[in-house]
């Protein structure tokens, strides 16, 4: 069974899912609201479903566009290098399918190292730029990660893969319990869409795709390519993240010209997930140029 055959809930009111073919493959785009066009970028491993929550409330001031990335979710997973600049170079084609010009870009994890890097390198295609828990704040040596990545790839393929392993790497994501029960009660679907996902035949390349990706976010770091980024940019922190560590969001701020803002909320890595309704108020108080710390709880700091 393909992943695209994996049974997918309703899309929410007012959005549809469209299939576009693109030069790489077939494209997954869910599109509704209304307003000034909004892409939204999920992160390693994730797909349009990382958005579900936000997007009845985001439709109602912008028209929401939500790809999955090549080689995730429901798009194809091409033979490609899935590095930082080939999923920017995909995004361009898509605004170009879409006729869209110019739009605002939100972007998780590695969606948020990914539109940073498309603002810095196509500013003529970007607004406003909100990056939650962003990948890209390092340094290109990583040693740590890259032998991780030694340890438990072998070229394209995972050198062993167990059910159990996906769980730990979830519960790891969600910063959820690694044993015992789960804190969210949200996690158990995720759990169960995760293990129907991966059981496909499909895995190989989502294995291909998840190790490229991941070797294309430790080779493409941020810090020498926002100095000069004039598009007002939003950094949201989750508080706790065991991904993105606090030193690597704190890194991309001081790399962050004048003028931009950073927020901090609860929920780890997983805002999306688990605290939607801040962080919708926060993307909304960003997006329309109307922030209000007192809306969301967190804290707001200008660059000065």
């Amino acid at each position: 069974m393909p992943a695209s055959c994996i049974l997918e809930p309703p899309p929410p009111p007012g959005f549809r899912r469209l299939r576009l073919a693109q030069s790489w493959g077939w494209q997954h785009l869910l599109a509704g609201g209304d307003g000034p066009p909004l892409f939204l970028i999920h992160g390693l491993g994730g797909s349009h479903r990382d958005f579900l929550s936000l997007l009845p409330h985001l439709g109602r001031h912008f028209t929401c566009l939500v790809p999955d990335l090549p080689g995730f979710g429901l798009s194809a997973k091409p033979d490609a290098s899935y590095r930082t600049d080939f999923f920017c170079q995909t995004l361009v084609e898509l605004t170009e399918a879409l006729g869209v010009d110019r739009a605002d870009w939100v972007g998780h994890s590695m969606g948020g190292q990914i539109v940073l890097w498309l603002a810095a390198s196509r500013p003529e295609r970007v607004g406003r730029v909100a990056a939650i828990g962003p990948a890209g704040g390092h340094h290109r040596r990583q040693p740590a990660q890259r032998c991780l990545l030694w340890l438990l790839t072998n070229g394209d393929r995972f050198r062993f893969f167990h059910p159990r392993l996906l769980d730990l790497g979830l519960s790891h994501v969600f910063g959820q319990p690694y044993f015992g029960p789960d804190t969210w009660p949200g996690m158990a679907e995720v759990r169960r869409y995760a293990h129907a996902f991966w059981s496909t035949p499909e895995r190989p390349r989502l294995e291909r795709a998840l190790i490229r990706s991941a070797k294309g976010v430790l080779d493409h770091s941020l810090l020498d390519r926002l100095g000069g980024l004039a598009r007002p940019v939003l950094l949201v922190e989750g508080q706790g993240d065991r991904v993105i560590p606090a030193r690597q969001t704190a890194d991309l701020w001081g790399a962050l010209p004048p003028g931009n803002q950073r927020v901090s909320l609860p929920g780890g890595h997983m805002p999306p997930y688990l605290e939607p309704e801040g962080l919708t108020q926060v993307l909304l108080a960003f997006l329309r140029q109307n922030v209000d710390t007192g809306r969301h709880g967190g804290y707001t700091t200008d660059n000065p």
